[in-house]
């Protein structure tokens, strides 16, 4: 019915999706959703950021492997200091941090777009320690070699590809199968 209005009166869809959809009471307009998963990759990318060597110039491996993520502090990114960072950042309004965010997040999210901001990076922390704390599971259980489990999880072992599986990232129009090369 959208598309129809929206056609009738030569108004592109996506105009419509973003003035329409606060007023959509149960409904979650697919502009949040694109817009949930470029908060959680934001949040992702610039806490890896803070750690120097974090990059390998491979993307597809860039943020290390989900176990290592997952495991105990060892001074490289892990969830604990995740966890700690997201709140920190974000419980100072002043904060650059949420300030960037506020910046680039549509106000037609949220009527208050700096609560939606601090509640959508509390879900993603919280949805991420659990699917973590699922996948350690599946890695401390197993007695396996690291090739075998690779192959049993698929690319999981790849925090980045853990990331995508997930929904967490978003991903249209981004290519997700990757190879790297030198030019």
């Amino acid at each position: 019915m959208v598309a129809a209005i929206a056609a009738s009166c030569a108004i592109p869809l996506s105009k419509w999706l973003v003035f329409i959809c606060p007023s959509l009471a149960g409904f979650e307009c697919p502009l949040t959703k694109i817009v949930r998963r470029h908060v959680h990759a934001f949040l992702i990318q610039s806490y890896f950021l803070g750690f120097p060597g974090a990059s390998t110039g491979l993307l597809s491996s860039a943020m290390g492997a989900t176990a290592d993520f997952f495991a105990d502090d060892h001074g490289q990114p892990c969830m604990e200091n995740f966890r700690a960072w997201v709140h920190s950042e974000l419980a100072d309004s002043a904060a650059e941090l949420l300030i960037q965010l506020t910046n680039w997040v549509p106000s037609t999210v949220a009527r208050d777009v700096r609560s939606w901001i601090r509640s959508v990076s509390s879900e993603f922390v919280a949805i991420l320690a659990a699917e973590g704390s699922m996948f350690m599971q599946r890695f401390n259980a197993t007695q396996q070699d690291v090739e075998e489990l690779a192959a049993e999880d698929g690319d999981d072992h790849k925090f980045l590809e853990f990331l995508f599986a997930r929904g967490l990232l978003p991903t249209y129009a981004f290519p997700t199968d990757l190879c790297s090369f030198a030019v």
